[in-house]
């Protein structure tokens, strides 16, 4: 076995459910492995999609959350997406190709581990057949015990070194036990209002049916968001993005549980609600993904519309525009997601990024 499915292997031994990323030739095998030990792969459309995607995941669950990527431009197009996974100390594993050290005249090359120091990530790197399982354990074990977000670097040429793997020998993780309330507590504590309306289907709430309910008024955001609250499911997870309007949805939208708001801002960063909307919503299925979007943000992360589309998650946008344009608000009918195993790349152009088509 080559190092880069024992890589993908252990990480699925070791409870590896969920893969967020863009396949490339330096990432092709070990998303494979990793698909064939039982996680479910999200292809993005961007690379700081997917980081995004994963870091809301990883919130919402807990779990330590993997996001796969092409050694180079693909880690660097990801950066504001892992530092704000940095700076919610969430658990996410970011899985990349690297470009070994005797090839600094490739044009991936980059000092990759200097790169993801320097901006609060621990870096990690996979340093030979001999070490492979507990190299990648001790990355998987960082995340998860310390709560920090690590970068595993997997070179070119030590992918391809063969290695003995067994399942046996992947290294026994301590669960981390997450923090909350006693059950005595719990339940004398105040519940949240949860606003809105239940419903038994899926939400299909189409932006001119709200207009046509306000009026006049849809124009206004506060007006708009408190409509929104009613019309919605009470189960639902809602995501503003950054930006001045975000008080609104912040103020105006009832949530049931600590699950129910995640706010994807430690960094200041805008154009990130729509990714960390479709990361919510797989990791929260039974809920409504509410996203609240400045018109800037949404264009910055409009990729991403194509990724939310192809799974038919259950979610629904709304987008602040100039004054003399009413908020558009956008749904998507969900059906059963599907998902996708990469074929191989082509030999002919080894160093481009594999086909990112849709899955299924």
């Amino acid at each position: 076995m080559k190092v880069a499915e024992a890589v993908g292997r252990t990480l699925g031994e070791l409870g590896v459910r969920r893969v967020f990323g863009v396949v490339g030739s330096g990432n092709f095998h070990v998303t494979n492995a990793l698909i064939d030990a039982g996680a479910r792969f999200v292809a993005a459309r961007h690379e700081h999609g997917a980081a995004v995607m994963a870091d809301a995941y990883a919130r919402l669950t807990g779990e330590v959350t993997v996001v796969s990527l092409h050694q180079g431009c693909g880690l660097t197009n990801a950066l504001t997406g892992i530092t704000e996974a940095v700076k919610s100390r969430s658990p996410v594993l970011v899985v990349t190709g690297d470009t070994p050290p005797t090839q600094t005249t490739s044009n991936f090359w980059i000092e990759q581990a200097a790169v993801v120091g320097a901006l609060g990530a621990t870096p990690e790197r996979v340093h030979g057949a001999r070490t492979a399982v507990a190299d990648t354990a001790r990355a998987f074990s960082r995340a998860l015990l310390e709560r920090r977000t690590v970068v595993l670097n997997l070179p070119l040429d030590v992918q391809k070194e063969e290695v003995d793997w067994r399942p046996g020998a992947v290294p026994a993780v301590p669960r981390r036990v997450l923090p909350g309330p006693s059950p005595d507590a719990a339940a004398s504590g105040l519940p949240l209002r949860a606003g809105g309306r239940e419903t038994h289907g899926r939400p299909a709430v189409a932006g001119r049916a709200v207009r046509g309910h306000l009026g006049r008024g849809a124009h206004r955001p506060r007006t708009l968001t408190i409509a929104l609250d009613g019309l919605l499911p009470s189960r639902r997870v809602v995501v503003p993005a950054g930006g001045n309007f975000n008080g609104y949805p912040a103020m105006f939208f009832d949530v049931p549980d600590a699950q129910g708001f995640c706010l994807p801002l430690a960094f200041q960063s805008i154009g990130m609600a729509l990714a960390a909307a479709i990361g919510a919503a797989v990791a929260l299925p039974d809920r409504i993904a509410v996203a609240a979007i400045g018109d800037g943000g949404f264009l910055m992360c409009l990729a991403e519309l194509d990724t939310a589309v192809r799974l038919s998650l259950p979610w629904s946008s709304w987008s602040t525009t100039t004054p003399r344009t009413a908020p558009r608000s956008t749904t998507s009918r969900p059906r059963e997601p599907r998902w996708a195993r990469w074929s191989s790349p082509t030999p002919t152009s080894p160093g481009s990024p594999a086909d990112s088509a849709a899955p299924g």
